[in-house]
C-alpha cells in the first residue's frame, strides 16, 4: 500500500488455509507471507 492517497502496490495471494488455528502463526508459510507484507508497507513508506 502506497502512502497518501493509499494506493495498493501488491496483491499478496496467501497460501494458508481458510481455517487457520492460532498456532497458524508459527508456520513458515505464515511467517513468510507477514515478512512480504512487512517488506511491502516498508517499500511503500520509503521517500527516494
Amino acid at each position: 500500500m502506497s502512502p497518501r492517497p493509499g494506493r495498493i502496490t501488491d496483491v499478496i495471494e496467501s497460501p494458508l488455509p481458510k481455517e487457520r488455528p492460532l498456532d497458524i502463526r508459527d508456520s513458515k508459510e505464515f511467517l513468510d507471507v507477514a515478512h512480504r507484507v512487512r517488506e511491502g508497507l516498508r517499500e511503500g513508506h520509503s521517500y527516494d
